[in-house]
């Protein structure tokens, strides 16, 4: 479970976007297209984007994943049994091993040119 202060991923920022969606199930964390802007609110650090970071380590890892707000914490439970309550993130169906898993977890540094197609 990752908490925080909204009720789970949205398309965009839902303070700042009033036509921001919920997201209610992610099954690759891989092919979103939402806007994770700002660092967060005054309570946290990171934001959306350092969280959508561990759900894609935890889902890469074979471990399904919520983002669901920290005030639901009464609510834990339900979303154990099943209740569809923030966001579910899928765990892969074959998690990385290895090496492959090990160079997920690495930092991206340099660049990458492409001079011949």
């Amino acid at each position: 479970f990752l908490l925080t202060d909204v009720d789970g991923l949205y398309t965009a920022n839902p303070y700042k976007n009033p036509d921001a969606k919920l997201i209610s199930v992610v099954e690759n964390v891989e092919d979103l297209e939402v806007t994770t802007d700002g660092a967060g609110s005054a309570l946290g650090t990171g934001g959306m984007a350092t969280k959508l970071l561990a759900a894609r380590y935890a889902t890469s890892a074979g471990v399904n994943t919520v983002i669901m707000n920290s005030n639901n914490m009464n609510k834990v439970q339900s979303v154990v049994q099943g209740a569809s309550i923030g966001t579910l993130f899928l765990a892969m169906p074959k998690p990385l091993k290895g090496r492959k898993r090990w160079i997920l977890l690495q930092p991206v540094m340099g660049h990458v040119f492409v001079t011949k197609i």
